[in-house]
């Protein structure tokens, strides 16, 4: 039996690297300030369709102070160790995380 791991958000991160507000989020895709809180504080994906995954990073893109981002970006696979009660924080290979989002496809 495998391990299973834990898909990592990384909104906040990419807000703090790109230079991005979240009034300045909020405001390019018309939700309110708790809306994007709330994305921006989750640890794991948040449940959003693949139109609200794309319009987030086009509007990183947009916003972005520093360059541009894929939406494989805005997550980070951690897989399980066994035995261990802390996930590798290291990230995976963009290959890796598309496979995984080809299994919710």
């Amino acid at each position: 039996m495998g391990y299973m791991g834990k898909v990592r958000w990384r909104l906040s991160d990419l807000m703090v690297e790109h230079g991005i507000r979240g009034v300045d989020l909020a405001d390019y895709l018309k939700v309110s300030n708790n809306t994007v809180s709330t994305w921006k504080n989750a640890p794991v994906m948040p449940c959003i369709g693949n139109e609200r995954w794309i319009e987030i990073t086009q509007a990183i893109n947009n916003l972005s102070k520093k360059g541009s981002i894929t939406p494989m970006d805005l997550i980070e696979y951690i897989p399980s160790v066994p035995g261990d009660a802390i996930a590798d924080t290291s990230l995976v290979e963009k290959k890796d995380k598309l496979s995984l989002m080809n299994l919710y496809n």
